[in-house]
């Protein structure tokens, strides 16, 4: 299960433009297939022990049968239409069987480690939770770097095969045991343990949301890699392990500090205004945190073994109904992706009720702790008025390929996606603004290739509100590829630098590497500058990406990057690339930064030395005296491709420029 994931997910991004978005749905999948699981297992353990062994057996041959004959992974009919439910029926229809089967065994062989007094069978959650994690670190340590996505899926084939082995064998030593004694689930007296049960599914239910959430917060800010995708994924096992480990972290003793200290972090975070690699390491943290909270009060409050397989049932039902929270019901409520906030500010509440529930407290004195806890309310109130005002003051979208808001002020208006700026409108002017001002390094580019031709001939992947077709004059064409329609019809209603340019402009909706492709002109300029908010899409900063955009180009035809990222430095990636394939690369940084003007990092690959020198020739002109060419250390990792992207080497824990 842990394997498939994150191959599946890279092998899905780049037919949806590299949304994050992506990440978030094969979760709600993974735990709608989870729970079904489960309850396979639930059922199976209310028949006879050896109709249960001929019942997996059956399944288990059929499943490893329709996997190795029927499943394609091409996802050629996957749509651009309502591509959320698209992604799902896909999953279901080519991977619900298989990984139905895988996920129902740990329920079935933990109640026959019961069944055969082997020891506690909760200590096996925390073992299978542990080759899980060793599982999703192996695939982009180890398996990534060396496999591509065929061989991977080979890889994943011959495990279920081993695994389907190991099944039998155990299911034969079940089978023929020699006693009368039957593996069989307990029903547990609902008017008992209803309280508990609402705890199990509740406290899964905010454990799965925040996965899902803060998923989201990551893959959209920094990359829609696997390499980040699993981090998420890891820490929830990791919680997981500690807790149900032989002497876990969490107790009675134990559970009142963890809570205050949580608290205090999430407010840190909440009413914090920076961005930086260090707040996403606090994040991680108060996650981490939270998840040991609410798997803790999980597994305090569990049930003897012999309900084992109804109380893990119940688990993974909150765990499905947190990800379709998540990923269906929250955007509806949340105008704005603030998503991972809110469900801090909701777990804060929470976090309120099991204090004053279970009576827990650090103060001795009860003044101090009613004080305390005022605060804590108050705060909470705070964040969450503060969240909904920001839904109030400006115009906000949100689709699956990311958040958008549109904020109009006396003197400007700015397009925001996520928490990036995407471009910057003057009222009543069409003066270029942010990343491509009269002097920045799209203006050198423009400006030499101009001097070179009458006419130029452009395709930009990445629309934003449409800033360069300011800089068309009549007879040059511009081709705008944009994945989002929503984007599209800002650009067109909400602003005027499509309106008002003098070249001829044409858009294309889709992923810009496949419309490219299609594409049979030459052009003069391909540039690339799509990002979903801070994250660039991999896949189109890959070595076959940048050979493909190479084919479009005319003789002296230019790739233009705009890199400008805050956790990432991409340039270092782009420069590796460009003597991989035999381009000269000029790495040029912008040092403008006032209020319409924004500091920002390109790269340019070209062909020809003499228009490189002529490109620095233009750089020394009073005109650009805020650009400078980057000198910086070169990286010496392997190069992206379609099938490998390690974001290790050029992660920004600092500002090297």
């Amino acid at each position: 299960m842990f394997f498939i994931q994150p191959l599946i997910g890279r092998i899905i991004t780049p037919h949806f433009g590299g949304s994050a978005q992506v990440w978030s749905v094969l979760l709600l999948f993974f735990q709608l297939t989870l729970f079904f699981g489960y309850l396979l297992s639930h059922c199976i353990l209310r028949i006879t022990k050896k109709k249960q062994v001929l019942i997996y057996s059956l399944l288990y041959v059929l499943g490893l049968i329709v996997f190795s004959f029927y499943s394609d992974f091409s996802f050629n009919w996957v749509t651009q239409n309502s591509p959320s439910y698209s992604i799902l029926s896909y999953l279901f229809v080519n991977l619900f069987f298989p990984c139905l089967l895988i996920s129902s065994v740990s329920t079935y062989f933990q109640k026959a480690y019961d069944f055969l007094n082997l020891g506690k069978a909760y200590r096996l959650y925390a073992l299978s939770n542990l080759g899980s994690l060793i599982c999703l670190l192996l695939f982009p340590l180890l398996l990534e770097p060396i496999l591509d996505n065929q061989e991977l899926l080979k890889t994943w084939k011959l495990l279920c095969a081993i695994d389907l082995v190991i099944i039998f064998i155990i299911l034969g030593i079940l089978y023929f045991k020699n006693d009368s004694g039957e593996i069989k689930t307990e029903k547990i007296n609902f008017d008992q343990a209803k309280i508990n049960q609402i705890k199990w599914i509740l406290y899964s239910a905010f454990g799965t949301s925040l996965l899902v959430s803060v998923t989201q917060y990551t893959t959209s800010e920094i990359a829609p890699v696997p390499v980040i995708w699993i981090i998420p994924l890891m820490i929830y096992l990791i919680s997981f392990i500690l807790i149900y480990k032989k002497n876990g972290i969490y107790d009675h003793e134990s559970r009142t500090s963890i809570i205050y200290l949580t608290q205090i972090l999430i407010f840190y975070f909440i009413f914090s205004s920076s961005l930086g690699v260090g707040d996403y390491l606090v994040s991680f943290l108060i996650y981490f945190l939270a998840l040991v909270i609410l798997h803790g009060e999980i597994y305090l409050i569990r049930p003897n073994e012999k309900y084992l397989s109804t109380y893990y049932l119940y688990i993974s039902l909150g765990g499905a109904l947190g990800g379709i929270f998540s990923n269906l019901v929250l955007p509806l409520l949340l105008s704005i992706n603030r998503d991972y906030q809110f469900s801090m500010l909701l777990f804060i509440i929470l976090t309120f009720y099991i204090l004053k529930k279970e009576n827990l407290s650090i103060y001795k004195q009860k003044r101090i702790e009613n004080l305390y806890h005022f605060s804590v309310l108050l705060l909470t109130i705070g964040g969450l008025y503060i969240l909904y005002e920001k839904t109030l003051m400006h115009k906000h979208y949100r689709n699956f390929y990311g958040s958008i808001s549109i904020e109009e002020y006396k003197t400007h208006k700015k397009l925001v996606h996520g928490v990036t700026t995407h471009g910057i409108e003057l009222q009543n002017s069409t003066v270029p603004t942010s990343y491509y001002h009269p002097a920045s390094p799209f203006s050198l580019v423009f400006n030499f290739l101009k001097s070179e031709k009458i006419n130029i001939d452009i395709v930009n992947i990445g629309l934003g509100i449409g800033t360069i077709a300011s800089y068309l004059e009549n007879g040059d064409n511009l081709h705008f590829i944009e994945l989002d329609p929503k984007i599209v019809s800002i650009a067109k209603n909400e602003f005027s630098f499509l309106k008002k340019s003098k070249g001829n402009i044409s858009i294309d909706i889709g992923d810009g590497r496949k419309v490219l492709e299609r594409d049979n002109s030459k052009y003069d300029l391909v540039f690339l500058d799509a990002y979903n908010s801070d994250a660039v899409p991999v896949h189109l900063l890959t070595k076959e990406a940048i050979e493909m955009y190479m084919e479009k180009l005319g003789d002296k035809g230019i790739i233009l990057f705009h890199l400008s990222s805050r956790y990432l430095n991409l340039y270092k990636m782009c420069d590796a690339l460009a003597k991989e394939l035999g381009l000269l690369n000029l790495v040029i940084l912008d040092h403008t930064n006032d209020q319409f003007s924004s500091k920002s990092i390109y790269s340019i690959m070209i062909k020809s030395v003499s228009h490189l020198d002529k490109l620095k020739a233009r750089l020394k002109s009073e005109k650009y005296s805020d650009l400078r060419e980057l000198k910086f250390k070169k990286i010496n990792s392997k190069v992206w491709t379609d099938s490998y992207s390690s974001i290790f080497e050029i992660l920004k824990f600092k500002e090297e420029i």
